[in-house]
């Protein structure tokens, strides 16, 4: 009989425990749960940010480029010649040979 109560109160201590010891994993669970809901919210709020960001700075660059190509379609060779540019009369062109001599300077170092 008083193996019978050792073994009872044995096993009363064993399923406490198992028991703790299984409310311990769900809390941790929990916990690990709560913590990659907030990691997920807060990484979707951050990509639409630099969504956001992304697509002001693409409006930037679009509005930049449409200044620019208006820039250079307003340069007319009037324009150019009021600023005092004139027309090359000789046109010269480089050649492969050219660009050897030109390439090294009167000390004879290269560039």
């Amino acid at each position: 009989m008083k193996d019978h109560i050792i073994s009872a109160v044995s096993q009363i201590d064993t399923r406490k425990d198992i028991f703790w010891g299984a409310v311990a994993l769900i809390g941790m669970c929990a916990c690990m749960y709560m913590y990659l809901v907030t990691v997920t919210v807060r990484n979707i709020v951050t990509n639409r940010q630099l969504s956001a960001q992304i697509s002001n700075v693409g409006e930037q660059l679009s509005a930049k480029e449409f200044s620019l190509i208006s820039m250079k379609n307003g340069v007319t060779m009037d324009y150019a010649q009021t600023l005092g540019f004139a027309e090359a009369k000789e046109k010269v062109f480089i050649t492969p040979t050219s660009v050897s001599v030109v390439s090294t300077n009167t000390q004879g170092n290269t560039i």
